[in-house]
């Protein structure tokens, strides 16, 4: 038996197991680590790993600009007046104001846990949120793309350009395998993608399941190769052994649609794009607003509040609805 269960049920308060707390005297990059490791905000609500992820990268930027080794109470107000200034100059509204939560989020907890006596963000009036802008190619610049891409003897970008335009992020793209496939039932079935991206099913349309087929066609006659290795070099013949359905990276790929955006009389292309603007055309075949969030992997509840509205707007504004 242990000494832990050999004392009585009623502790004493000195002697009671307490709630490791971070030491008062930690650095800043310290108390950033610890913050991340703690994961949990007002209300002892948990942060989602993709929370987690983009606070580490947003709280290290703020690190390095202020000094990680620097003591966490000496860290004022002035700091991140200058820090925030600084941010104004390179970044958009939306990458401001995600820096201004995450440094809020950081110093609430800092002053809960004791480890600063006053919240130097607390003096920053954050601003509202800026609307969400969306933008979608019009029907005729989709028809142009999809007209490139049909006569170019590339089947994998048109494959990525269509599975984009059926509601899939880079990320996912990046990740898809020939597993989560099914072409004679016409569907992807995600399932163990990035954290933070919801396991779904999509439907595939016409041109989504011919470009796929297409793309597997050539996909297979590499895989049987056996100078695999020559043909494609590095990470390529490394994805096709994992039986990614891309064996180029989705940036790469998100590159090599970019090269047509002129000839499709767009100023650019992208796998982000395409996905909003295969939402457009949901909108317009008038698929219910609970579908097209499933078709993006977001919640309905978020759907309906944040991007519906813009959504609507960008398709009315490209002419995909009146």
């Amino acid at each position: 038996m242990t000494r832990q269960a050999r004392l009585p049920l009623d502790l004493p308060p000195d002697l009671a197991p307490a709630k490791a707390r971070p030491e008062p005297g930690l650095s800043l990059g310290e108390a950033i680590e610890a913050f991340l490791r703690a994961g949990r905000g007002r209300g002892d609500r948990s942060y989602s790993p993709r929370t987690l992820r983009e606070y580490r990268l947003r709280l290290s930027r703020f690190a390095a600009a202020v000094g990680a080794g620097r003591p966490l109470r000496s860290i004022a107000a002035e700091d991140l007046r200058r820090f925030v200034a600084d941010l104004a100059r390179r970044e958009s509204d939306y990458r401001l104001h995600d820096h201004l939560v995450t440094l809020r989020s950081f110093f609430g907890w800092a002053l809960r846990e004791g480890l600063v006596e006053e919240d130097p963000s607390a003096r920053f009036m954050l601003p509202a949120a800026p609307e969400r802008a969306i933008a979608v190619l019009s029907p005729q610049a989709l028809g142009r793309l999809r007209a490139i891409l049909r006569e170019r003897p590339d089947p994998q970008l048109r494959a990525f350009a269509e599975l984009a335009f059926c509601g899939l992020r880079r990320q996912e793209l990046d990740a898809l395998r020939w597993a989560h496939v099914d072409l004679a039932g016409g569907i992807l079935r995600l399932s163990g993608m990035p954290r933070g991206m919801k396991d779904r099913e999509i439907p595939l349309h016409r041109e989504a399941a011919e470009a796929l087929a297409q793309h597997r066609k050539a996909w297979e006659a590499l895989a049987a190769a056996p100078d695999l290795a020559a043909q494609l070099r590095g990470a390529a013949s490394q994805r096709i052994r994992e039986g990614r359905v891309f064996y180029l990276t989705a940036r790469r790929l998100s590159q090599g649609l970019g090269i047509w955006a002129p000839a499709a009389g767009v100023p650019e292309l992208g796998a982000e794009l395409l996905r909003w603007t295969g939402a457009a055309a949901a909108l317009a075949l008038g698929e219910a607003p609970e579908g097209i969030a499933a078709r993006l992997g977001v919640g309905e509840d978020y759907f309906r509040a944040e991007v519906q509205a813009a959504l609507e707007a960008a398709a009315r504004e490209a002419g995909w609805i009146r």
